[in-house]
């Protein structure tokens, strides 16, 4: 039998058919909402603690979350252990967190009206490895999440995958490959918008820097002047991002007007 969280007294996993419940009278359907309400504070206090800095006890108290939301029923225990999988990719040890991501992942509703949540926690797991430098294992669940599920099943994480691999070809010196990728990734980024915007600033700038390394400047240009248009002044970005995008702009200036 699989156990996790021994130490804060854990219980057994159990599946999708261990959460069915029969039709709520008054009294049920309020413990209902009231036990979904608590979820929702319990998983407000884990994110505080973790942007507080205090990650320690942010991890300590996802755990006993995680426990606790295996005792509800499963809309209670889906929604919120997705949510508390991208705060432990995004905030705890990657360490700590692969190990409480894959947990999640590996029951998390698959398929119907739910899939979402499953699209959200591979999402998180992509996130896991790419923190640790597993190239191998962020390029297998990013295709492992475009063969199970389209672009509609995605909805707004639907770039994500497409970012991802086509960073890993850039950073492997593979230019032409990737261009395609982050082409598909803006276009979902514009069809459907993107749920993390830093990705959505990353994949603009990348696409931008893809064009100028393979000599097409006036493109480059191009996507340099449509992001600095597009998200304003510096105060609406990070500086460093601010400086890099200007420094493109820049640099790529002369295909616009050239001299001779």
């Amino acid at each position: 039998m699989i156990r996790d969280f021994d130490e804060n007294g854990g219980r057994p996993l159990r599946g999708p058919e261990a959460f069915k419940r029969p039709k709520l009278d008054e009294v049920g359907l309020e413990v209902l909402v009231s036990n979904e309400g608590q979820a929702s504070v319990k998983l407000k206090q884990v994110l505080d603690l973790f942007k507080a800095r205090k990650v320690a006890l942010g991890v300590r108290r996802a755990k006993e979350f995680a426990v606790w939301l295996e005792g509800q029923p499963y809309m209670i225990y889906a929604g919120n252990l997705a949510w508390l999988t991208w705060h432990l990719a995004t905030y705890a040890p990657p360490a700590v967190a692969r190990r409480m991501v894959w947990r999640a992942v590996s029951k998390l509703p698959t398929k119907g009206i739910q899939v979402t949540f499953a699209v959200f926690g591979y999402a998180a797991l992509v996130k896991v490895h790419r923190r640790r430098g597993c190239a191998l294992k962020v390029r297998a669940c990013c295709r492992f999440m475009l063969k199970k599920w389209s672009d509609s099943d995605m909805y707004h994480l639907a770039y994500m995958p497409y970012f991802y691999l086509g960073e890993l070809l850039w950073l492997e010196g593979k230019y032409a490959e990737a261009l395609p990728l982050l082409e598909k990734a803006l276009g979902n980024i514009e069809r459907y918008g993107a749920f993390d915007y830093r990705l959505g600033y990353a994949a603009k700038m990348l696409h931008a820097e893809l064009c100028e390394a393979l000599g097409q400047r006036e493109k480059a240009h191009a996507c340099f002047a449509a992001f600095l248009e597009g998200f304003g002044d510096h105060s609406y970005m990070p500086r460093a991002l601010h400086e890099r995008v200007w420094s493109g702009f820049n640099r790529t200036k002369d295909a616009m007007n050239p001299k001779f």
